[in-house]
């Protein structure tokens, strides 16, 4: 008995429930009959799915806030909203990007920076140019620009370093090819070559020299190292022009050319007026009477007067006063006479000689030679004159030959201060220069 109640309870319970649910294909049950119910559920088809009062008894999509959606209360809006939270990608892997896709090929895209309301700076791709900026939206300017082709980037601002004297542009061995600017300004500047197209403006020193003063009419230059080329201009000096080993020409008096050491022409010297100057020059006499000792021999004439008013530098007397020395070499005027005197009983017959010696060897064109009677106290003169050729060093000797011992040389005394022989020696000429 108890079994029918239990089947009949079964029963009531089955259509109850039956009635209740409704028909089982509105749930998508394909196999309501079977012991294992397997559902196909299309969300869409679920009349109630959408309904905000399955999300916590919310009545609208409105009351929704991201705490419904995330852990974190984060959430990114699109289709032109914004975000109100921050973005953060992590661990993202070496493919990672943010795309901002055009929908041709003349892309303007974004990525704007703001405070508040206010745009302040804009990543900016133009498409139609292809320039990317750095746009200042406070200033409506760019800061920079990188072009897609040409890859040059412009500046629109200054370029500034982030602290003074720290930080290099290029490198010994990455450098910058050409740099053009309008100023430098500059502590120091290290360059192999400067190369000036137009002017060159110096307030102070180049290597310890002040050319502050330099222009068209004033050069003050010092320690030049190789030859100053003046083209077709001329060289003004003010006062004079000092050499390195110290010779100096200058025109400290009006009208006059000054000049201080030795003055070598190659070539001619034309001159219209008077030259005033003076040449190696000396004279020399013998004022004692000369006794002659021996005759038919060479005899070396003593000298024993410097006539200092008429003698220069350039010579010396030496070997006892009987040979003069040269100090320059040169070609030398060389001139003199010999006084000599019958000093003999009657009247005498005799041969005189004299020649000019250098360094031993006869001169050939200062021969004198001549024959003659003299009379008692008879006087005579024997003159010489010609040209030698004497190196420094060499020394120049005067020497008489006479066939009698009565024949002397000595000064008539009808002078006031008669000599028995005078010689003169004069360079004029170097053949070397």
């Amino acid at each position: 008995m108890k079994s029918l109640v239990y089947i009949f309870t079964l029963l009531v319970l089955t259509s109850f429930v039956a009635a209740g649910l409704g028909d089982p294909a509105e749930f998508g049950y394909n196999n309501a009959d079977g012991p294992i119910l397997i559902p196909i559920v299309n969300a869409s088809l679920i009349p109630t799915v959408n309904s905000s009062d399955y999300w916590d008894d919310l009545d609208t999509p409105a009351d929704i806030n991201t705490g419904d959606l995330t852990d974190d209360d984060t959430y990114v809006k699109v289709s032109g909203d914004s975000m109100t939270g921050n973005l953060e990608i992590d661990d993202a892997g070496d493919e990672t990007s943010i795309t901002l896709h055009g929908g041709d090929t003349n892309l303007n895209a974004s990525l704007i920076f703001q405070e508040v309301t206010l745009d302040r700076w804009q990543l900016l791709f133009n498409g139609l140019n292809n320039n990317f900026y750095l746009w200042n939206d406070f200033l409506d300017s760019p800061t920079w620009m990188a072009n897609l082709n040409t890859n040059a980037m412009t500046f629109y601002g200054d370029l500034l370093p982030g602290t003074t004297l720290s930080y290099d542009i290029g490198s010994g061995a990455l450098r910058w090819r050409n740099l053009y600017v309008q100023n430098i300004n500059a502590e120091e500047i290290d360059t192999f070559n400067l190369h000036a197209s137009e002017n060159i403006t110096v307030d102070g020193y180049i290597n310890g020299i002040n050319i502050s003063n330099l222009s068209n009419e004033y050069v003050p230059y010092t320690g030049a190292t190789n030859d100053v080329d003046l083209g077709a201009n001329n060289l003004t000096v003010k006062d004079k022009i000092v050499f390195g080993l110290g010779e100096i020409i200058d025109n400290l008096v009006d009208g006059w050319l000054k000049i201080t050491g030795s003055l070598k022409i190659i070539g001619d010297l034309n001159v219209s007026g008077y030259i005033e100057g003076k040449n190696y020059v000396t004279q020399y006499h013998r004022n004692a009477t000369i006794d002659t000792t021996s005759a038919d021999t060479w005899v070396n004439i003593t000298w024993d007067l410097t006539i200092d008013d008429e003698t220069t530098s350039g010579y010396s007397l030496t070997d006892s006063n009987v040979s003069i020395t040269i100090e320059h070499t040169g070609i030398y005027r060389v001139q003199g006479c010999l006084h000599p005197k019958n000093n003999g009983v009657g009247n005498q017959e005799a041969s005189l000689y004299s020649r000019i010696l250098i360094n031993g060897i006869e001169a050939k064109c200062l021969q004198f030679a001549n024959s003659k009677e003299f009379k008692t106290t008879g006087i005579d003169t024997m003159p010489f004159t010609g040209t030698v050729y004497a190196e420094a060093g060499q020394k120049v000797q005067l020497q008489y030959y006479v066939t009698s011992t009565n024949i002397d040389f000595e000064g008539d005394a009808v002078f006031d201060d008669g000599v028995a022989g005078s010689l003169n020696l004069e360079r004029i000429s170097n053949p070397s220069s």
